[in-house]
């Protein structure tokens, strides 16, 4: 059975991602949480605020996650991205795509209720186009 609960600090090491969307801020916010399984973590995502009235949604997620929870996933990103805008303090929610799978990673920004809004050529820290993707209040 698939349980959502907050996230524990040793849930970063127990994840196997396919692709890692994290900004260079705390994973460890009280808006971090951990989806699994038996056990086993198919994803951790959260919502940190980075300055001023800016919020970055960020995003570790693994294989088996598609399969079985894609869709379940997918609805509570976008419950709690409203929720986190709910709260009052952020006008804005961003998240960036980059790497191998940046066009894959793209469409699931879209499902999770983001916006396209920019493509930072060579910017990624490896090296690739970022694309960066919001939520405005």
């Amino acid at each position: 059975m698939m349980i959502i609960r907050q996230m524990k600090k040793g849930d970063l090491s127990r994840i196997k991602p396919r692709f890692d969307v994290a900004p260079p801020c705390d994973r460890s916010s009280d808006w971090s949480w951990t989806m699994e399984e038996d056990g086993v973590v198919l994803a951790i995502f959260g919502v940190a605020k980075v300055w001023g009235r800016v919020g970055h949604v960020w995003g570790m997620v693994s294989d088996d996650i598609r399969r079985k929870y894609g869709l379940s996933m997918v609805k509570y990103l976008r419950s709690l991205q409203k929720a986190r805008m709910a709260v009052g303090d952020l006008d804005r929610l961003q998240a960036y795509v980059y790497g191998p799978n940046s066009d894959e990673n793209s469409r699931f920004a879209v499902l999770c209720g983001l916006e396209y809004e920019c493509t930072m050529k060579k910017a990624g820290p490896d090296g690739t186009d970022l694309h960066c993707f919001k939520i405005m209040r």
